[in-house]
């Protein structure tokens, strides 16, 4: 409520200041004084700004088309200073030729493009994706250890500032379903980050 109350009060303290002096340039530098206390407020209080549709601006942190931290596979886009793009890979029945899947499954595999473009470590795993199915079940990532490095699944590890990785997550599924969206959960003791991409 506060962050509501907040902004309009400032504006109509300025511009009713500005009305008094009768000084069209004075109001002009009051508005602009505005904008910049308006973008101050915000970084304090968190509050992103919205773009209309053909608007301008900095949407490399927009908030996401789909609701309730959700974006779209296909699409980058950036989430607590990393950007992320997933596309659905190659439907698979085995991983490998001693991980077939069992019988009425497939694996349905997700490509991970991840880039560190804040300015700390970021450490990533595999283990913190999961689908939903068609039914509404998640489904965890297929925990998949690949000893030798043969495969290129996405693992788990570190990335520097500009670091990048690449890899493929492996979901253990239904044959035929379509996992209609995918998680992101990752817990530290500070806080729980997670994000949903929507699936094709």
């Amino acid at each position: 409520m506060m962050k509501k109350l907040i902004l309009p009060m400032m504006a109509s303290a300025v511009l009713l200041a500005g009305c008094s002096s009768g000084d069209t340039a004075s109001l002009e530098k009051e508005v602009e004084d505005l904008k910049q206390e308006v973008a101050a407020l915000r970084d304090i209080l968190g509050v992103t700004p919205v773009v209309s549709a053909g608007g301008s601006g900095d949407q490399s942190e927009a908030k996401a088309p789909a609701g309730e931290g959700g974006y779209v596979a296909g699409q980058p886009f950036k989430f607590e200073g990393v950007t992320y793009t997933f596309t659905v890979g190659e439907r698979q029945s085995q991983l490998s030729d001693k991980v077939p899947a069992d019988d009425g499954k497939e694996f349905y595999i997700v490509n991970a493009d991840i880039h560190n473009t804040g300015n700390e470590d970021y450490a990533y795993s595999q283990a913190s994706f999961s689908v939903v199915t068609s039914s509404g079940e998640i489904e965890d990532n297929y925990f998949f250890i690949d000893t030798k490095d043969q495969h290129d699944e996405l693992g788990h590890g570190d990335l520097a500032p500009n670091g990048k990785k690449s890899g493929w997550i492996a979901f253990h599924i239904q044959k035929g379903d379509q996992p209609s969206e995918l998680r992101y959960e990752a817990r530290t003791f500070a806080e729980n980050s997670k994000f949903k991409v929507q699936l094709p």
